[in-house]
C-alpha cells in the first residue's frame, strides 16, 4: 500500500468501445484510485485525504454519468459505502482548508491566532478520525464489495442492459451535451440563486468535469483544454462560494467560548470573506460566459 498521496491515473478509452467497457475502464480507475491514497490517509497525511477524495468524487460521478447502465441493489449498496466514507473525510478536508486560509502573520489578531489554534487542534481529531475510518472494518468491507461488484459487471451481460452495447461515443456526447446545456442554463442566473442552489450547480459542474475527463483519450486536445478552462474557473468559484458558507459554520461552532461576539479580529476576518465571495461569484459569473461560447469538443 502506497505510503505516499496518489494522482489517479489517466483514463485511456479504445475509440471502439463500447458504454459497458468504458464503464468497466473508468470505474476500475477510479476505484484505484481511491485505494491507492489508503495508506497515506491512514497515517493522518493531509494530501492523501484531499486525494483520496477526489478518488471517491470520481467513482460517485462515474456511477452517476452511466446510472442507467449500473442500476440495481447492489449498485446501491456501493453508493452508501462511498458516501459513508466521503463523510467521513469531508471534516477534515473542511477544516484544513479553513486552517490554511487563517495564515498566521505578524499582524494576525488576537482572537484570530486563538481561533486558528483551536481548529487546529479539531483538525488533529479529524484527521484522526479519517485514519481510523480507512483502518477499521467498515472500510475493508467497502473495499471487497466494490471489488466484487466491479469484477461481476452484471452490467455486461444482463440482457436488458442493452445501452450497454453502444458506442461510447455517442454515449458521450449525448450525456455531455445535456449536462452542458442544463450546467449553462442554470449558471446564466446565478445572481438570482441561493447558497443552496448554487451548491447544486457546482456539484454539476464538478461531475460534467470529471465527465470530460474521463472521456478525454476520444477528442481532440485543444478544444478539449479550452473547454476544461471554462468549466474548471466556474466550478472554482462556486467552490469558493461553498467553503465560504461552510467555514462560517466551522468557526461559529468551534470559536472558544470567551470570542464569542464581535471582535475588531474576527469583524476584519468576516469583511476578508465578504470580499472574497463577491470576487467568487463574479469569477463564476465571467466563466459562466465563457462556458455558454465554448466549442463542444464531443461534436
Amino acid at each position: 500500500m502506497p505510503e505516499k498521496p496518489v494522482i489517479g491515473r489517466k483514463i485511456v478509452l479504445p475509440p471502439e468501445a463500447t458504454v459497458a467497457q468504458a464503464f468497466d475502464i473508468i470505474a476500475c480507475n477510479c476505484f484505484e484510485h481511491l485505494t491507492a491514497n489508503q495508506g497515506a490517509v491512514g497515517r493522518g497525511d493531509r494530501e492523501g485525504i484531499h486525494r483520496m477524495r477526489v478518488g471517491l468524487r470520481r467513482l460517485r460521478a462515474a456511477i452517476s454519468l452511466f446510472a442507467d447502465l449500473v442500476r440495481g441493489p447492489d449498485t446501491e449498496a456501493v453508493k452508501a459505502d462511498l458516501k459513508w466514507l466521503t463523510g467521513r473525510l469531508a471534516v477534515a478536508r473542511d477544516l484544513d482548508v479553513l486552517v490554511r486560509g487563517l495564515r498566521l502573520r505578524k499582524t494576525t489578531p488576537p482572537d484570530v491566532a486563538r481561533l486558528r489554534a483551536c481548529l487546529e487542534a479539531r483538525r488533529r481529531c479529524a484527521f484522526a478520525a479519517a485514519a481510523a475510518a480507512v483502518n477499521g472494518r467498515r472500510y475493508r468491507g467497502m473495499v471487497l464489495r466494490i471489488a466484487a461488484w466491479l469484477a461481476a459487471g452484471r452490467w455486461r451481460h444482463s440482457p436488458a442492459r442493452g445501452a450497454g452495447t453502444r458506442p461510447v461515443k455517442a454515449f458521450a456526447r449525448d450525456a455531455l451535451h445535456r449536462r452542458t446545456r442544463k450546467i449553462i442554463r442554470r449558471a446564466g442566473m446565478l445572481d438570482f440563486l441561493d447558497a443552496r442552489e448554487r451548491h447544486r450547480l457546482r456539484i454539476a459542474a464538478k461531475k460534467l468535469r470529471y465527465a470530460t475527463e474521463f472521456f478525454e483519450s476520444l477528442y481532440d486536445g485543444r478544444e478539449y483544454r479550452k473547454f476544461q478552462e471554462c468549466l474548471k474557473a466556474l466550478q472554482d468559484g462556486l467552490g469558493g462560494l461553498h467553503d465560504s458558507v461552510v467555514q462560517e459554520k466551522l468557526i461559529a461552532r468551534h470559536m472558544p467560548a470567551r470570542e464569542k461576539g464581535a471582535t475588531a479580529g474576527m469583524a476584519q476576518l468576516m469583511e476578508r470573506r465578504r470580499v472574497q465571495d463577491r470576487q467568487c461569484l463574479a469569477q463564476s459569473k465571467k466563466a459562466a460566459v465563457r462556458l455558454s461560447g465554448a466549442r463542444h469538443f464531443w461534436r
